[in-house]
Formats: structure tokens, sequence, C-alpha cells
């Protein structure tokens, strides 16, 4: 729902309206995209990184526990798979799980094979940098899957992130100053300073 953030935002008197811009982290890699591709009066977006497919984004293993049996069979079976995870990997599945509104594994599954890119890529006209830092966990190439669907997208930029500059892995937690320099260089150059 970006497009009456983007009217709010275009609406108040002390925004230029030609310089509004979107810059999305983590799970937003994927919703600014699927916004771009029906909000177009945006200069500029980012996404840290880009995601096309949320569902694709978890561990086959981990998914697979999703598809055997009866929802109450299902869900029986990732309480039992959760439990018999280490606590790092527990934390972790159920931080991504947060944002579904669902506590059922079956369910949540379900609703993550909706968030699909891919259809709507081609509607994004939006100058648009996505970053795709080495090792990156959750979405590892999916950045480059975007930047290869923006058809119709005239100034778009891919970065790599490496582990040689410090920046490796999702949202680059040990270069932050490093990728903003990136990302905001490329922003005032689409909106100024």
């Amino acid at each position: 729902m970006v497009t009456p953030v983007v009217d709010f935002v275009r609406a108040r008197d002390d925004v230029d309206r030609k310089r509004v811009a979107i810059w999305g982290w983590s799970f937003a890699g994927y919703l600014v995209p699927r916004a771009l591709a029906f909000e177009h009066r945006l200069a500029a977006a980012v996404t840290d990184p880009g995601a096309i497919n949320y569902v694709d984004s978890w561990p086959k293993e981990v998914l697979a526990t999703a598809y055997d049996g009866t929802k109450a069979e299902v869900d029986a079976g990732w309480d039992a798979f959760l439990a018999d995870s280490p606590k790092d990997l527990q934390v972790t599945l159920l931080k991504r799980l947060e944002i579904f509104p669902t506590t059922s594994w079956y369910d949540a599954v379900r609703i993550m094979q909706t968030y699909n890119a891919k259809p709507v890529l081609h509607r994004i006209t939006t100058p648009y940098l996505l970053t795709e830092p080495q090792l990156e966990q959750f979405y590892p190439g999916q950045s480059k899957l975007i930047y290869d669907g923006l058809t119709h997208v005239k100034d778009k930029r891919l970065v790599n992130f490496t582990a040689k500059m410090g920046a490796q892995y999702h949202c680059e937690p040990m270069a932050p100053q490093r990728r903003n320099e990136v990302i905001l260089d490329w922003l005032a150059g689409r909106i100024g300073g």
C-alpha cells in the first residue's frame, strides 16, 4: 500500500513532489518492486537486497515439511521440526514468519507462495538500484533476477557488495557506512543533493 503514502507525502507543502524516492530493506526488497509495478510517481527506488519470490527464500528442506499431509499433520510436523532444531534456527524461522497473519505453518507457506513479483516486473519504469550482497542468506541471486526483469527501466543498477569490502551478508550488517555511501550517492544522482 505505497500509493496512499505517496499521496500523503506529495500533498505536503515541504516536499518536492518530483524528488520522492523509496528504499526498502530485507522483506521490503519484495514489497518495493511489487509496489513499483503499480505506483509510477516515485523518482527513484532502492532495494537492499531485492526479492522476487518470497517462498524461494526458504530452505528446501524446511519448505518440504509444508506439503506432506493435512493442515493438522503439517502443523504438528512443523512443531516437531522446530523443537528438534537448534535455538538459533528456531529464532530465525519464527522471526521470518512474524510478518504473516497466521500461526499455522501450513497456511503461512500458502500465503508465501502468493508473494511473487516476477509477473509484474515488466510494469516498473522507476529508476532502480538493487544490492546483491555476497553470501546473502535469504534471497541469494534474487536481486539479479529482478534486475534482468526490469525491461522498461532505462536507469537501473545492480551493486554487488563483497566480503572483501566487509559488506557481505543480508543487508550488509558489518558495513552500513559503505552501503549507505553507495545508495545515497546513487539517490543523490537521481533526486539531487
